[in-house]
């Protein structure tokens, strides 16, 4: 349920039989405004008014977390506040999205007992529909090209995650998968965006390591899952057909070829139909690629990472200082990387985009030498003076607005997840730590509409609300730098 402030406060009052007279000569006001709070005919005009509200009735911690969360509600409204905290919890767990490996992931875990080949098996119950998907589900990822198309809403947590972990270990593992997206901005009943929490369910997929292709379509989900619905689920491999309801208690597994070729075909006239929900690039030349023709052309850009992009400033000799000799395509890399550099530069100058970025990104880039953007076997550390040098180059080629330094490190530094995001257009960068525990890279260039204008409010909301002016930090850079300077 969705705090309201007047109804809260009211409740408070009338809970710990408090004098509103009193309270309000407390919070040097006059008792009619007090009243209006009271009533919801007005609302205090700052948090710190709200907090002496609760220090005059004694308000415990969670008391005050209550009455303070409904005064933010009500400041911009539930939509956009659950919004905006969710992803400030996505941003500040990001174990979850950028490492190849799934918790649950077990090298023992795979089912070896395939279901019987039958023309058809009716299943009955929880347990038996989950132990024939995951049985069947095991089998098809051990195949060398194996093949899974999913008809499933991203809420099915437990067959998400166990289509990570087979992924985890087929590489190969191809995952077609289709679900439904919220064309409405009703909040689910915890407060969460259900948009949102689709791109956070199948993130494990897109960086499992396996060929996860997502694609959506729209409906009301809250009234779409109240209606009668057959068969909400269907699953298709080589061999099978799995059709079950939503809960999981009836379901029908279809084994000859006739029956799996008739739903995968009925799963694939659905392709026109739908919209790609992100597109994945991997490896480093088609990152290169993918950037080069990304579209600068929009103002307003805002780019959210633990370092300002330091391509903005790059010198073209750098790259053959510091790309390795033995790279394969060394060659190929260092054109592209020039050309990249060079609309980088020019686009910037024009737009002149805001970096959000953090204290400890700058500093973890002074002791280390590394740039987040790039993987780090396509070149080498920079030294100690080039990475001086290019942090006091960005300050002189930025505006100091554009300059946006957090005034806490509200988010991790190191393989953080980063966004780009315009009004109509944006991207997440992923650093995802593999087996070997080295760091690949992954941009998720973001489709879905609600999700890019979602990430472009919340990166606005931080350089508003959570970032030091301009003079703080040209002050707090300065210092840092001066730090690093009786290194050299």
């Amino acid at each position: 349920m969705i705090p309201d402030f007047a109804k809260v406060l009211s409740d408070y009052i009338h809970e710990k039989n408090v004098n509103v007279y009193s309270m309000a000569q407390f919070c040097d006001l006059d008792r009619s405004t007090m009243y209006k709070f009271i009533n919801g005919k007005r609302r205090p005009s700052s948090i710190s008014l709200v907090r002496k509200m609760a220090d005059f009735m004694l308000l415990t911690p969670a008391e005050y977390q209550l009455l303070s969360e409904a005064y933010r509600i009500s400041l911009v409204g539930p939509e956009i506040y659950f919004r905006r905290k969710y992803i400030w919890k996505f941003l500040q767990n990001p174990g979850k999205y950028i490492s190849a490996l799934p918790v649950n992931f077990t090298k023992t875990g795979a089912h070896s007992t395939p279901p019987p080949l039958a023309e058809m098996t009716v299943l009955d119950g929880q347990s038996q529909i989950t132990n024939c998907m995951f049985e069947i589900l095991a089998q098809e990822a051990q195949e060398e090209q194996g093949k899974i198309q999913i008809f499933m809403d991203p809420d099915f947590s437990s067959i998400i995650d166990y289509l990570a972990s087979l992924g985890c270990r087929n590489h190969s593992l191809q995952i077609e998968h289709i679900f439904c997206m919220d064309n409405t901005q009703q909040l689910m009943d915890n407060g969460q965006n259900y948009n949102l929490y689709c791109l956070e369910q199948i993130l494990p997929l897109y960086t499992c390591g396996c060929l996860y292709n997502a694609y959506y379509f729209y409906d009301t989900m809250f009234t779409r899952k109240n209606t009668l619905e057959i068969f909400s689920v269907m699953l298709i491999t080589s061999r099978y057909a799995l059709l079950f309801t939503r809960d999981r208690s009836q379901g029908i597994l279809f084994g000859n070829r006739a029956s799996v070729q008739l739903y995968r075909n009925i799963f694939e006239r659905f392709y026109p139909s739908v919209s790609s929900f992100a597109d994945k690039v991997t490896d480093v030349i088609s990152q290169i690629q993918r950037l080069i023709s990304f579209d600068f052309g929009e103002k307003d850009i805002y780019i959210f990472q633990p370092l300002p992009c330091l391509t903005y400033c790059l010198p073209e000799e750098f790259l053959d200082r510091y790309l390795y000799p033995d790279l394969p395509g060394r060659e190929h890399v260092l054109g592209m990387l020039s050309d990249f550099i060079r609309r980088t530069k020019d686009s910037f100058s024009e737009r002149r985009p805001y970096f959000l970025f953090t204290e400890q990104g700058v500093r973890d880039f002074l002791e280390t030498g590394r740039v987040p953007d790039y993987p780090d076997y396509v070149y080498a550390p920079f030294s100690i003076r080039d990475r001086m040098f290019l942090i006091q180059e960005i300050m002189k080629k930025c505006l100091p607005q554009q300059l946006c330094m957090l005034k806490k490190n509200y988010f991790y530094s190191n393989r953080s997840i980063s966004i780009f995001s315009s009004p109509h257009s944006g991207y997440l960068f992923l650093p995802v730590c593999n087996e070997a525990d080295s760091c690949e890279q992954i941009y998720l260039d973001i489709t879905e509409s609600h999700l890019v204008s979602s990430f472009y409010d919340f990166l606005l909301y931080l350089k508003e609300n959570f970032c030091y002016s301009p003079d703080e930090t040209g002050k707090v850079l300065r210092r840092i730098l001066q730090e690093f300077h009786t290194r050299v």
